[in-house]
């Protein structure tokens, strides 16, 4: 779980980060001074995660019939299996089936969108349950996770 602690990062992001008993729902977003088309380049691949997000060392693509699939491995070697859902130009939405992280009946969206001349706003959403942790810890978990992941990426693509 070393890197949790690269993922609780969050400078210079917005979040908010809603609880009820139904759903715990976690959003991070930030803007990156590159035009959408730019950024949606570099993380709009399906395993392209592995090349902006500091916690996915691997990610395995497998198409099953008509569905996606990737299996992204850690930094630690954990492992998570996700399913794509849903894609269009701007954004892509899956599921996670299983793995490492303390979620349940997780949904979630990646999503680009113009925010001023040459600017883009890069939102991560999540509705889920927590599994093995509080709703509170797994909210906080993954809000860090997408925390972390944005952070790299506006450090990567700001330079």
């Amino acid at each position: 779980m070393k890197n949790l602690k690269v993922l609780t990062l969050a400078v210079a992001m917005v979040g908010t980060m809603t609880t009820s008993a139904l759903a715990i729902e976690a959003t991070k977003s930030t803007t990156i001074n590159a035009p959408v088309a730019q950024v949606w380049a570099k993380i709009g691949g399906w395993c392209a995660i592995k090349d902006w997000h500091p916690a996915v060392a691997k990610c395995d693509e497998m198409r099953e019939g008509d569905e996606l699939r990737r299996v992204l491995t850690l930094g630690d070697g954990g492992q998570i299996k996700e399913l794509l859902t849903g894609e269009n130009e701007t954004s892509y939405s899956y599921i996670i089936e299983s793995g490492v992280l303390p979620v349940q009946n997780y949904k979630s969206t990646i999503s680009v969108a113009k925010a001023g001349e040459g600017k883009t706003k890069v939102t991560w959403t999540g509705s889920f349950n927590g599994k093995g942790k509080t709703d509170k810890e797994a909210a906080e978990i993954m809000s860090g996770v997408y925390a972390g992941g944005l952070e790299a990426l506006a450090k990567d693509m700001n330079k």
